[in-house]
């Protein structure tokens, strides 16, 4: 296997702070894959792409910090403090102002379809992006990585069944019994009593794995579903620390790609059609696609202008 194994101070990381206990270097696809599968099962497994900035500290990593966690810091102060207030009063916003501009929303007690609905038109919250599909995590890596001078490729892993097992065990500890979060498979007529259990701002730090009854389009072509932190007023990385096994690598880790494969690794996802036209449907991510095709576009007969075409 094509897997190298790097401490955290080998990448620039500190020492017994991150939520990870081991960092894996790979250069392929298929080298993602075998390190994945020597893991565990992959069906269990929950991927998010990212970017390596040049000064990371895995306590606090770019990659786990929620929409709801940026904007909080950037009004206080760089504190959480007023985070539980402020996400009900974006949301309360958005559900006030959406009709205007969709024809169908979700009914007023289903938080878990608001939220990903705000997810998905950019609003912030507490929800993070995952996806079932190793390549479609190392496309957003890609992505983030092109945007950035220097950066190599992030892909983080999470164990979705540890997750929700050992948030239930942090929940029930800390006597706050959940019956519905707790349910391998959500169902529409629990989707309500599950949300207000997430969201009624009483949960200890924990992290569960969510998706609405009702999947919109993009959440269905990426593979994708969320991580919600249980404790808006503390980071999603704390949230992910406070759960029992977050050190072991079969629950969470975290690979590397260096950037000098970039090109190998867009043409693979090109080749077996993980690309934005495919992961974003419309004429916004089919545009989008071209800023990584064109590498691969037959421009050879090309070369006087637009009177060749």
């Amino acid at each position: 296997m094509a897997n190298e194994r790097m401490s955290a101070e080998s990448v620039g990381f500190e020492k017994n702070v991150q939520p990870v206990s081991l960092i894996h270097k790979v250069k392929t696809l298929e080298a993602l894959r075998a390190a994945i599968r020597a893991k565990g099962p992959i069906r269990s497994f929950a991927f998010r792409g990212y970017y390596v900035p040049a000064k990371e500290r895995l306590d606090a990593p770019r990659a786990l910090r929620t929409g709801l966690e940026l904007a909080c810091r950037e009004i206080d102060d760089g504190t959480l403090d007023y985070a539980p207030a402020r996400e009900v009063a974006i949301v309360r916003e958005f559900m006030r102002r959406a009709h205007h501009y969709l024809p169908d929303v979700p009914g007023d007690d289903n938080w878990f379809e608001w939220l990903a609905l705000m997810q998905h038109h950019g609003a912030p919250t507490r929800l993070l992006d995952w996806t079932y599909s190793p390549s479609v995590a190392v496309h957003f890596a890609l992505s983030h990585a092109s945007r950035q001078p220097n950066a190599d490729l992030a892909v983080w892993m999470v164990n979705t069944e540890w997750c929700a097992k050992a948030s239930a065990t942090v929940c029930s500890a800390a006597g706050k019994p959940v019956t519905r979060l707790r349910q391998a498979q959500l169902r529409r007529g629990t989707e309500a009593e599950a949300s207000q259990e997430l969201l009624a701002n009483q949960l200890p730090p924990c992290v569960w794995p969510i998706n609405p009854f009702r999947l919109n389009e993009r959440l269905t072509v990426q593979r994708g579903l969320f991580l919600a932190p249980g404790d808006v007023s503390r980071p999603f990385a704390e949230n992910l620390r406070a759960l029992r096994g977050h050190d072991n690598e079969r629950n969470v880790s975290y690979f590397v790609l260096p950037r000098s494969e970039s090109a190998n690794l867009a043409r693979e996802l090109s080749e077996t059609n993980v690309t934005d036209a495919t992961l974003f449907p419309g004429l916004d991510g089919f545009a989008k696609s071209l800023w990584t095709s064109v590498r691969f576009l037959d421009a050879t007969r090309l070369k006087r202008g637009f009177l060749d075409l």
